[in-house]
């Protein structure tokens, strides 16, 4: 298989989580939705910041595109001992129970006929779910009436 990225370098994910966030905020903006960052400061990742980048790109895309008008999109890193976590929070259509495993998989759409409409082709979360396992870590989704949508990564921190 081949290396995607460089996990070698050491770099600033909170510096790269805010850096990707902001430019999301005019597309927040035209959406009618807001954007909000709580970011933890100097957390430090060993990894590849141009496809740590394209995995946050992935799911504030996804949490912009199927959020509800009028409603906020949060993202969220802070520690958690010896780990990072990353979340992409929105509120919108839930994604149903028994979609949920499903998701990370290459070409799964929860529903076919909206999938149309966003646009894309059901790779995006399949190759966040890679980029998160090459640097050592996870992602997992939760959708929930009572909190909406949250997908969250876990990565191990740099010492």
């Amino acid at each position: 298989m081949p290396k995607i990225c460089r996990l070698e370098a050491r770099c600033s994910l909170s510096t790269l989580v805010e850096s990707t966030a902001l430019p999301f905020t005019a597309l927040a903006f035209e959406r009618k939705l807001s954007l909000a960052l709580d970011i933890a400061p100097a957390l430090s990742v060993s990894g590849d910041a141009q496809t740590l980048a394209q995995l946050l790109a992935i799911l504030l895309d996804n949490a912009l595109k199927y959020a509800a008008p009028g409603t906020e999109v949060t993202v969220r890193l802070c520690r958690q001992k010896k780990h990072a976590l990353l979340s992409v929070h929105n509120n919108g259509e839930l994604i149903p129970a028994d979609a949920l495993p499903r998701l990370f998989d290459r070409f799964f759409r929860v529903d076919k006929s909206r999938a149309r409409a966003a646009g894309g082709y059901g790779l995006g979360l399949s190759i966040a779910k890679t980029i998160a396992n090459a640097h050592g870590g996870d992602i997992r989704a939760e959708s929930t009436a009572e909190h909406g949508t949250v997908f969250t990564v876990t990565l191990p921190l740099s010492e």
